[in-house]
C-alpha cells in the first residue's frame, strides 16, 4: 500500500526473491511459507485419495519431490534449520519454533510422497528403505527438539503438535520395523536398512517419556496418550514380553482402537496384538496405517 521513498526504502530491504535482508523469522515469513507448503501437500493429497495409474503415480512423485527438493534449495539460508548447533544462536524460542517447523513441514512432505508410493505402487524393497530413511531423519530431528522442549515451555500447544503431526508417525514406523528386524533378521529391509538397535531403542524410550509427561488438561493429550500406548507395546515386544502384551484384557476398553493410526491395536478377531504384527505384510502395508 505504500508508494514513493516509503516504498523505495521497503523494496531495499528485500532480495530480489521478496524475503527480507534481515534474516527475522516473522510469522509473515511462516505465513508465506505456509501457503506454498499447501499446494505441496494438495497435490499429495490429490495423488494418494485418487485413482491413477502406477506409472502416473511414480511420475507425479517424482515431479512433487523434484520440486519439493529445489524449493528448498532455493529458500535463504535463515530459513534452514541450524541442525548441527541450533540452540547456539541468538534466535529468539519463537522463531527457532518456527524454523523446526518450517524444516518439519519440508519433511514431510517426503514422507506423505514415500507414504503414496508404499500405498499406490508395487515398488518393492526400495519404497519401503526410502520411507525408513525419511521417518529416521524426522524422528532425529523431533527426537533432538524433545531433548530441549523446556526451550519452547511458552509454546506449549505447538510443541504437542510437532510430536503429535511429525513425531509419532515416524517413530510408530521405526517401532514396528525394529521389531520386524528383532523377528526376521535375515529379511530384505534387515539387510538393506538396518536399524541401530540401541539407539533405536534409546530414542523411542526418550520420545515415549516425553508423550507420558504431557498432561491431561494439555490440547493434543488424548493423541499424547494413544501414540504412547502404542509404542509402549512395541517396546515391550522388543525388550521383553510385559502383562499388556501377555494379557491384552488388561487393556482398558477405549485402548483397542485408535483412529490416529487407522488400524485397531488389538484385532476384534483374535483379541491379540502380537498376531495382528505377525500378520502384517510387511512388504507393502506395513506402513500405510500409521499416519
Amino acid at each position: 500500500m505504500s508508494e514513493g521513498a516509503e516504498l523505495d526504502v521497503a523494496l531495499q530491504n528485500l532480495d530480489k526473491e521478496g524475503w527480507n535482508r534481515r534474516g527475522d523469522v516473522q510469522r509473515s515469513t511462516f505465513a508465506r511459507l505456509a501457503s506454498t507448503n499447501a499446494l505441496i501437500l494438495e497435490e499429495i493429497l490429490e495423488m494418494s485419495l485418487g485413482n491413477l495409474s502406477e506409472e502416473e503415480v511414480r511420475q507425479r512423485a517424482a515431479n512433487i519431490e523434484t520440486r519439493t527438493k529445489e524449493y528448498w534449495a532455493q529458500l535463504p539460508g535463515f530459513l534452514q534449520f541450524d541442525v548441527v548447533d541450533p540452540w547456539s544462536s541468538r534466535r529468539s524460542p519463537l522463531e527457532v519454533l518456527f524454523l523446526a517447523v518450517i524444516k518439519l513441514n519440508h519433511l514431510d512432505h517426503h514422507f506423505m510422497l514415500q507414504r503414496t508410493l508404499s500405498k499406490k505402487v508395487k515398488a518393492g524393497l526400495s519404497s519401503n528403505t526410502d520411507l525408513l530413511s525419511v521417518c529416521n531423519t524426522i524422528f532425529d530431528f523431533v527426537v533432538m527438539l524433545v531433548d530441549r522442549k523446556d526451550h519452547f515451555r511458552d509454546f506449549q500447544i505447538d510443541f504437542v503438535q510437532l510430536l503429535v503431526k511429525h513425531g509419532t508417525p515416524a517413530a510408530a514406523v521405526l517401532a514396528v520395523e525394529l521389531l520386524h528386524q528383532e523377528q526376521h533378521p535375515s529379511s530384505a529391509s534387515a539387510s538393506a536398512y538396518p536399524l541401530h538397535r540401541s539407539d533405536t531403542i534409546q530414542s523411542l524410550s526418550v520420545f515415549v517419556a516425553c508423550l507420558g509427561s504431557i498432561r491431561p488438561e494439555a490440547s493434543g493429550y488424548h493423541s499424547c496418550h494413544r501414540g504412547r500406548t502404542f509404542l509402549k507395546k512395541i517396546l515391550d515386544m522388543i525388550l521383553g514380553a510385559g502383562s499388556a502384551t501377555r494379557n491384552p484384557a488388561v487393556l482398558n476398553s477405549d485402548e483397542t482402537t485408535d483412529p490416529m493410526f487407522g488400524a485397531p491395536l488389538i484385532q476384534p478377531t483374535d483379541g491379540d496384538f502380537v498376531r495382528w504384527l505377525e500378520g502384517m505384510d510387511w512388504d507393502q502395508d506395513n506402513w500405510i496405517n500409521f499416519r
